[in-house]
């Protein structure tokens, strides 16, 4: 206790301690360290038109090669730094342009409940750490995630509040921009021939980029599978005791693409389907 002016006594405030020998070590250490950039290159998909919800891979976070190429891990422990997804969204032109209202949400969080695989499963449903598939791994993060968002209704329905395995960072509209289109602005044409008219659409809305990003920055560990990867080629490793970046699309108006006869329970050809193509990266050390 100190005595200021005026003669009254106060606490000093006590310096905030730094560890300058780690600061400078770290920063000492940070050339030294090589910055690998995993991705598995671009994919093209489609969005579901028989349920709402569209899971994007995020492999370059699930899937990992030991050995010495540039995006390799040597040991079994990584120091996560960021990990980033680019989509783009094609719609159907046309004539199988989408006649009705539709929505397409894109939603992107974090799997707060890691997957926790034991050696020795307790239950026959449950998958072996060391023999489990990148298919099972994916199937295990819709089941924790989709609960909420496998049906058109989903979103009229009031909640209870309750501890969930997930955590929602974003959800935004997918909204095509005309302002600035280059191409044909979409357009409906009438045909007269004799006695029969003929509805004919041109054109189509342009493409919608987004990209996503997650800061991760904590240290991750591996454990080693020798299931099938995403491709089917055997063994890879996988982050078992870790958060999991996600992001899915959600559809509530799912059924209303171009059927044929305009059946929704008829399959609508790949030109009346909403594509979308991606690509992930992460970006990480393991020196």
């Amino acid at each position: 206790m100190k005595k200021g002016k005026g003669g009254k006594y106060y606490y000093p405030k006590k310096r905030k301690q730094v560890n300058t020998g780690r600061k400078n070590f770290s920063r000492i250490r940070a050339p030294l360290v090589e910055c690998k950039k995993l991705t598995h290159g671009i994919g093209l998909n489609r969005i579901a038109y028989a349920t709402p919800l569209t899971w994007i891979p995020n492999r370059s976070f699930l899937e990992y090669q030991r050995g010495f190429k540039n995006a390799d891990v040597l040991g079994s422990d990584i120091f996560s730094k960021y990990y980033s997804m680019k989509i783009r969204v094609n719609f159907p032109r046309d004539a199988y342009s989408i006649p009705e209202d539709y929505r397409l949400y894109l939603v992107h969080g974090v799997i707060t409940k890691p997957f926790g695989l034991p050696k020795i499963p307790a239950d026959p449903y449950q998958y072996e750490r060391d023999t489990v598939n990148f298919a099972d791994l994916e199937k295990i993060m819709i089941q924790l995630v989709g609960a909420e968002f496998d049906s058109q209704f989903d979103e009229m329905e009031f909640r209870t509040k309750e501890k969930k395995f997930y955590k929602i960072l974003g959800k935004q509209l997918i909204k095509p921009s005309r302002n600035n289109q280059i191409g044909l602005t979409q357009q409906t044409s009438l045909v007269v021939d004799g006695s029969t008219v003929d509805e004919i659409i041109s054109g189509g809305p342009p493409p919608v980029f987004k990209q996503l990003k997650w800061d991760i920055m904590k240290k991750v560990r591996l454990t080693e599978t020798a299931g099938q990867t995403a491709e089917g080629s055997g063994g890879f490793l996988f982050p078992n005791e870790s958060q999991i970046p996600f992001a899915f699309f959600y559809s509530p108006d799912h059924l209303n693409l171009k059927h044929p006869e305009d059946d929704p329970l008829q399959t609508p050809v790949q030109a009346a389907m909403i594509s979308y193509q991606y690509n992930d990266c992460h970006w990480f050390t393991d020196s």
